[in-house]
C-alpha cells in the first residue's frame, strides 16, 4: 500500500509523526544534491555505475552524495 501514495502524502505522514513525537521538521530544496560534492561544492562525475568522484578525491556512492548534502543544507 505504502508504494501508492503520492510524495507529498508520504511527506505529510512523515511531518505529523515527527511533531507528534517533538522533533523538530525541516523542508530543504534536493536539487543538485547527488552531483556536487559535499567536501568542496565541486561537480561530481560518474566513476563506475553508482559512484560518483570528486576532482579532490572524494569518491562515494551517489545515493551517500545526496543524503550527505541534504544533512549538510538542513543544518544551515
Amino acid at each position: 500500500r505504502l508504494h501508492r501514495w503520492s510524495f507529498r502524502k508520504l511527506q505529510s505522514i512523515i511531518e505529523y509523526k515527527a511533531k507528534l513525537k517533538g522533533v523538530r521538521v525541516v523542508f530543504v530544496n534536493p536539487a543538485f544534491t547527488s552531483s556536487l560534492c559535499p567536501v568542496c561544492g565541486g561537480k561530481l562525475s560518474p566513476n563506475g555505475r553508482r559512484v560518483l568522484k570528486c576532482e579532490c578525491g572524494f569518491e562515494a556512492d551517489r545515493d551517500v552524495v545526496g543524503s550527505w548534502n541534504i544533512s549538510l543544507r538542513a543544518l544551515k
